[in-house]
């Protein structure tokens, strides 16, 4: 009976749960107040979400101009690679490649 009791007023509560926007914080802390830290985490969530969205953008308008996609090295790689060419150039070799 307890359980069917529970089982209704769920199902009573279901539609008044409303879809969160963008800007919302879904889950706030244990005591339902919005803390900083709360409204902290779900900026740095969505600001993640808006930048892999940007380079999904700037990839595909960059596979369209030029008909490949971006290299996907990663910073360090990148770093290393610059290190290796300028080290070459400093010994006077005229081209390097790593």
């Amino acid at each position: 009976m307890t359980q069917d009791s529970l089982w209704r007023v769920r199902a009573a509560q279901d539609p008044q749960r409303r879809v969160y926007t963008k800007r919302q914080v879904k889950p706030l802390s244990q005591d339902g107040i919005l803390r900083a830290r709360d409204a902290n985490r779900s900026i740095k969530k969505r600001k993640e979400k808006e930048n892999a969205a940007e380079k999904r953008r700037i990839d595909k308008a960059a596979e369209k101009a030029y008909g490949f996609k971006p290299s996907q090295l990663s910073d360090e790689t990148i770093q290393s690679a610059k290190d290796s060419a300028k080290e070459a150039k400093d010994n006077g070799e005229l081209f390097y490649m790593g």
